[in-house]
């Protein structure tokens, strides 16, 4: 049965490659040779920061074969950052005179609506993740999984960790995103399968697919539907996927064969779906968190995880998510999803990115607010001409930032705090109409 275990994926399958960047190749027999080597047995939790390079995914591999309890930090983190992170965990480089693990590893949520909260997780759990993504998307013996999210999140951990427990390669791609070069590097070395966010997506659709390419995970955010339609039409195999760090990544997906123009799938198999108080989704996991570090856990009795996010389940049990609950707008008594309005704004050509928020207004209530970038942003009576026939009077954004590129956070998805401060600025920056 497999598992977690670069020894015995040694064993098993010593000549095979395991993973493949711009030096070469390594097989299982020399990864786990290298993994063993940069890896040591402690109590205390060890921190690494790691990079898309063959000796971090040793170290990473190495924790998880030694059960080295591992807090994994974002690479490009500022110094404060960093810092702080080492003071809640407690991690130092090699766990001497560190705080004792309780489990496997501690991930830090992307923080995108602020203060990233650090989510601990048994091995277990990620054994389950591995197998729960097997049985919905069955490996190929040809199978290369192409590694190009950041290694810190789940999204990009998972590539490895799924990979491994399949036996099969993983192909890193550089730390900096472009799309051409990731285009050439999946077409160069064969890969099959990976995982991407709408951001990414929307850079690499300008062309067809690499032939090899038979999968394409897509989440970590909210993906624009002209945005799926479009790159579906030019022949991208995508599979919407829902999940979070709190779920080891994936909870629901698509499944090949079955592609729809709406909705996340069903859930993976172990997986279970409600829908709780106010619509909110709940996920029952076998690769689900052990809770929080410095945080109040998310968990009920029964091991529910509250997610946060507002959904619908179709009759086929197919999961459709709407949003979050604390992004819902009120303005005059009216309520407003925000993702309505973004899909709005991103039905026009000009405009590749967009999001919208609330904003405080002492008579409504809320504003409602938009930050948005392109390659021909419309001027305002433009956008009002525009809007008018496609979203209520009061759904319009009455504030309307224009940037060269929305900020995000380190994992890609959109940083709403930082657009939130900076649509509820005093003073707008220069572009922005009421």
């Amino acid at each position: 049965m497999s598992d977690l275990s670069i020894l015995r994926a040694a064993a098993e399958v010593p000549d095979r490659p395991a993973l493949i960047d711009a030096r070469g190749v390594m097989t299982f027999a020399e990864l786990a040779a290298r993994a063993m080597d940069l890896t040591q047995p402690t109590d205390g939790r060890v921190w690494l920061a790691p990079r898309p390079a063959r000796d971090d995914l040793a170290r990473i591999v190495g924790a998880l074969e030694r059960r080295v309890g591992l807090a994994l930090l974002h690479a490009r983190w500022t110094a404060a950052e960093r810092d702080d992170a080492l003071a809640r965990t407690g991690a130092t480089e090699d766990g001497h005179g560190a705080t004792p693990a309780a489990e496997q590893l501690l991930l830090f949520t992307s923080g995108s609506a602020g203060r990233p909260k650090i989510v601990r997780i048994a091995h277990d759990a990620l054994v389950a993740a591995a197998r729960m993504h097997a049985a919905a998307l069955p490996w190929e013996a040809t199978d290369r999984a192409v590694l190009c999210l950041p290694l810190a999140h789940a999204g990009g951990l998972s590539v490895v960790t799924r990979a491994l427990y399949a036996r099969r390669p993983v192909i890193l791609a550089p730390e900096r995103f472009d799309s051409d070069t990731l285009w050439g590097l999946i077409d160069a070395h064969q890969g099959t399968i990976t995982s991407l966010v709408p951001a990414m997506l929307a850079q690499l659709t300008e062309r067809a697919p690499p032939r090899c390419l038979r999968a394409v995970l897509l989440g970590g955010d909210a993906t624009p539907p002209v945005l799926l339609t479009r790159a579906r039409e030019r022949g991208w195999p995508l599979l919407p996927t829902y999940g979070a760090t709190e779920t080891c990544g994936q909870a629901a997906t698509q499944r090949l064969g079955d592609e729809r123009a709406e909705g996340v799938g069903p859930p993976l198999p172990g997986v279970r779906l409600r829908l709780g108080p106010e619509d909110v989704i709940e996920v029952h996991s076998p690769a689900r968190m052990l809770g929080y570090l410095d945080d109040d856990s998310p968990l009920d009795a029964e091991g529910w995880y509250r997610t946060g996010d507002v959904g619908r389940l179709d009759r086929e049990g197919h999961l459709h998510v709407l949003g979050r609950s604390n992004r819902r707008i009120i303005t005059g008594g009216e309520n407003i999803d925000p993702l309505e309005v973004e899909a709005a704004l991103l039905a026009h050509p000009g405009i590749a990115e967009a999001a919208v928020v609330g904003i405080a207004d002492p008579t409504w209530g809320q504003r409602v607010a938009a930050m948005i970038a392109g390659p021909r942003l419309p001027s305002d009576d433009e956008l009002r001409a525009f809007l008018r026939p496609r979203l209520a009077d009061f759904k319009r954004p009455r504030v309307i930032v224009r940037v060269g590129a929305l900020p995000r956070t380190p994992s890609g998805k959109l940083d709403r705090a930082r657009i939130t401060g900076a649509l509820a600025a005093p003073s707008p920056p220069r572009g922005s109409t009421n």
